[in-house]
This record gives structure tokens, sequence and C-alpha cells, in this order.
């Protein structure tokens, strides 16, 4: 909505929420105000706060999560030409597709694949120049980030950045395709000190209502191997009818292990491990149980500001507890 007189317009979406993984549970997950004000001038300013756990049912463990007023994004954006914008505040770190359009509306599931959050902070405070350049015939979106110091109102359950660098690229291959890679290496302020190297891949096409996307990300710590974190989420959409769509992920997640193969000599030279001009290593440990899930859902589009969403979610559990059972969810983008 555009306020009358002025160039502030506002928006936001709501989403109402029923998971059945263990005791059964109600809740309004997701009340977000969405701000943004600019005009003909090089200037922009945009903000996200978003109301967590607003209204929950009572009887289960997660109800007992309190409420949070989440300052989700806080930035200016300032456009030096038409290739280079600057943006200076809190953004959503570029790591990734999901993160960066995870509102629920825009997304096709209640869940959120692990990949997506659990490797990295999903915000940063600090600066970033981003755009749009030809290269050799092809778009490609960029951007490079720098964070420092911790995060402006970071959420609970959130380890923030407390040093980032980063740069994201993504591809337009074709009008159907596209391709990108992410780069990172931060600290986080629980574990200053400890250097954590990410390496990310991502994908998506589309056809005729047809989807296919996919992310895949690898962490190292320069420090230990238990810091050591990889993943992936494939993920299909189909239509059904013209508003109904059936969707399908599979999802892997091992955290907190050594790297597969790192006793190999030669494999710990080219990536810089210690142990790399010495002799082989002995065997390695058992790895950590793996996450792994199968989430069977369908969506349905009623009008393009409201979605409706339901999920079968199945799968093992490892050290990271996921959520398997059925997941539902109505969202309201306004």
């Amino acid at each position: 909505m555009q306020v009358p007189g002025t160039d502030l317009t506002v928006g936001g979406y709501v989403t109402g929420e029923y998971s059945q993984h263990g005791a059964p549970l109600f809740s309004i997950s997701n009340a977000s105000l969405l701000l943004w004000w600019e005009n003909d001038s090089p200037l922009k300013f945009f903000s996200e706060i978003d109301l967590q756990r607003g209204l929950t049912a009572q009887g289960s463990y997660d109800a007992q999560e309190p409420q949070y007023l989440s300052l989700e994004r806080l930035y200016a954006d300032y456009a030096l030409s038409a290739d280079v914008t600057l943006r200076g505040g809190k953004f959503l770190t570029p790591i990734g597709r999901w993160n960066q359009v995870h509102a629920d509306p825009l997304v096709w599931t209640t869940s959120r694949p692990l990949v997506t959050e659990i490797a990295f902070p999903t915000s940063a405070t600090g600066v970033m120049a981003l755009g749009t350049v030809s290269l050799l015939g092809k778009d490609v979106d960029y951007n490079f980030y720098a964070a420092e110091d911790g995060d402006l109102r970071p959420a609970p359950n959130v380890d923030p950045f407390r040093n980032a660098l980063g740069v994201r690229a993504n591809v337009t291959v074709s009008e159907s395709l596209q391709i990108g890679a992410s780069l990172a290496s931060f600290e986080q302020r629980s574990e200053q000190h400890e250097v954590k190297n990410l390496l990310g891949a991502d994908f998506l096409w589309q056809r005729d209502g047809f989807e296919a996307t996919g992310e895949l990300i690898y962490r190292l710590s320069e420090s230990t191997s238990e810091g050591n974190e990889r993943g992936f989420f494939l993920q299909g959409v189909a239509p059904l009818a013209p508003k109904l769509f059936a969707v399908y992920r599979f999802e892997l997640f091992n955290s907190v292990g050594p790297i597969p193969g790192s006793q190999n000599a030669f494999l710990a030279y080219a990536l810089g491990l210690p142990g790399g001009a010495q002799p082989p290593l002995p065997p390695l440990p058992p790895p950590p149980p793996t996450v792994r899930l199968n989430i069977v859902g369908l969506t349905y589009r009623y009008q393009p500001n409201i979605v409706m969403k339901i999920e079968f979610v199945d799968g093992s559990n490892g050290a990271i507890r996921a959520p398997i059972g059925v997941l539902s969810s109505i969202s309201l983008l306004f």
C-alpha cells in the first residue's frame, strides 16, 4: 500500500501454521511488516520486522518458545550506476537462493531446508556491493559483502557473524536455467578465532509450471574438523491443476564431523588441511549420524497472494532435530 502523499510503501505477510510432529501445534508463526521508501533519487530504504510465535496454542514444547520481535532487515541502498549499488545495514546473507526469498508466501513448503539456515547466520550487518553485469553474453548477478562485529538485534537462536567476507554470483544461462555459486569466510560470536570457509552451489530450472531447484554447501573449519558441515537438497515441483502443485524434496545434512577422505595425504594437502605433507593419518572415526529427509507435499495458490500448503516429512534424525511429521500452513501476502 502506497502511503498517500509520501514515497513510503507498506506491505507484509502473515502465516498460520499447524504441525504435528510430537504434540499438535497451532501458531501464527510469522507476522512480518515491510516498509520501503524510494523516489527518483538513487537512495532507497527498506526494512522488515517479524513477530515470531505471535500466537501459539498450548500443550507442546514448541508452545513454550517465547514471542520475539525480530529485525529481519534494515538497510539503505545507493545506486552508483546501472551496474553497481551500495548497501549498508542489516540484510539477508547472500548464500544460496532460499535464504534470500524465504518469505512464507514465496516458497513451496512450510518447512525450510536445513542447508539454508544451519551452516551460516542467515543475516548480516555490514556493507554490500551488488548489481548485474554482462559476461560472455550472459547476465551475471553479483554480491560482495563484509560484516564486522556482531548483528543488529540478532534472533535468540542465531549465532551471528563476528566478521565475514563473502561473494555470490548467479548466472542466467537461459530463459529456463540459472546457476549460482557462493563463497564465504567468517567467524561467529560464540566461536571467536575459529575461521570457517564455506563453498555453496545452487541452481534453478523453470518451464511450463514445472520447477527444479537445489542447493549444496560444504563448510570447513580451519582449526578443527569438528566444525565441518556439508549437505544438500533437491526439490521438484509439478503442476497438477491450474492452482495446485505437487512438491517433493530430498535433504541430506551432516553436521560436526571430519570431512570424508581427509586421511588421504594428497587430499589433505590440496585442501590446505594439517597433515598434507605428513604420512597418512590413522583411520577416521565413524562419521556422526546424518540427517536424511523426504518431504512430499501439496501447495495450493488460491490467489497470487494466498498460499496453502501441507506436507509429510519422513526421515532419520542425527545430531540435528528435524521436524518429522505433518506440517501445514496458510500464508497471506499483503
